[in-house]
C-alpha cells in the first residue's frame, strides 16, 4: 500500500476525533469519553507518521505527546506531572528530530526570534513563579525544555519544511502559555468564559500537525 494511504487514514480519523474534542469536550469536567478522544486525536497522528516510515523522534514526539493528553484530561497534581513529563520528553524527541535537518544560524532574524522568545519564556516565569506553589520546579524546568525545542526550530528553519516546523514549535510554545496561564493565573470560570480552552486547543492541535507535516518530510 502506498505509504501516503498509510498516513492518510490514521491521521484523518485523528483530526476528526479533534475536532469531536474542540466541539463536545474542551473546557468540560474530567471522564473516560474526554480523555480517550484527545489522547486519539494525537496517537492516530503517530500511528499514521509511523506507518508511512517518518523519522522515529517525530514517532516518539507524537506518542508522547498523546500519553500527555491523557495524563492533562485527568483530575490531581499527579497527573499533571505527568502530562508536564510526557511532554518533556516529547519536546526533546522534536528536538532530536530537528537536528536531523539542515540546521544553522545566521539570518538576524533568527537572532531577533531567539531574543523574542527569550523574553517570552522569562516573562512567563515571573508570573508563574508566585502562583505554580509545589510546582514551581517542575514548571521552570518545562519551560526550559519547551524554550530550548523553540530555539532549535528557530535554528532550523532554513527550509521551507523547517519554516513550517518553526511555525508548529512557535504555536506550540503559545498554547503552552495560554494553558499556563489558564491553569495558574485565570479562575476556571474565566478561562471557560473566555474560551481558552478550545484556544488551546486549536493552538495545540494545529502545531502538531505543523511539526508532522514538517518534520515528516510531508513538505
Amino acid at each position: 500500500m502506498d505509504e501516503t494511504l498509510l498516513l492518510i487514514a490514521p491521521a484523518s480519523l485523528g483530526m476528526v476525533l479533534a475536532a469531536v474534542y474542540l466541539l463536545a469536550f474542551a473546557g468540560q469536567p474530567p471522564g473516560l469519553a474526554r480523555s480517550l478522544t484527545k489522547t486519539g486525536s494525537v496517537a492516530l497522528l503517530a500511528l499514521g507518521v509511523a506507518l508511512a516510515g517518518a523519522p522515529w523522534s517525530l514517532v516518539l514526539g507524537l506518542a508522547a505527546s498523546a500519553l500527555g493528553d491523557f495524563a492533562l484530561s485527568r483530575p490531581g497534581p499527579r497527573a499533571f506531572l505527568a502530562g508536564m513529563l510526557a511532554f518533556a520528553l516529547a519536546h526533546l524527541a522534536y528536538i532530536l528530530a530537528i537536528l536531523g535537518y539542515a540546521w544553522g544560524f545566521g539570518a538576524l532574524w533568527q537572532y531577533g526570534a531567539l531574543a523574542a522568545l527569550v523574553l517570552l519564556l522569562i516573562s512567563m516565569l515571573r508570573q508563574l513563579w508566585p502562583r505554580a506553589g509545589a510546582l514551581r520546579l517542575p514548571v521552570a524546568a518545562y519551560a526550559l525544555i519547551i524554550g530550548a525545542m523553540g530555539a532549535v526550530a528557530i535554528g532550523g528553519a532554513v527550509s521551507l519544511a523547517g519554516m513550517v516546523v518553526l511555525l508548529g514549535a512557535a504555536l506550540f510554545i503559545i498554547s503552552d502559555a495560554v494553558l499556563a496561564a489558564e491553569t495558574f493565573l485565570l479562575t476556571p470560570e474565566a478561562s471557560r468564559a473566555a474560551g481558552m480552552p478550545r484556544i488551546v486547543w486549536v493552538l495545540y492541535y494545529s502545531a502538531q500537525l505543523l511539526l508532522a507535516v514538517g518534520l515528516g518530510n510531508l513538505v
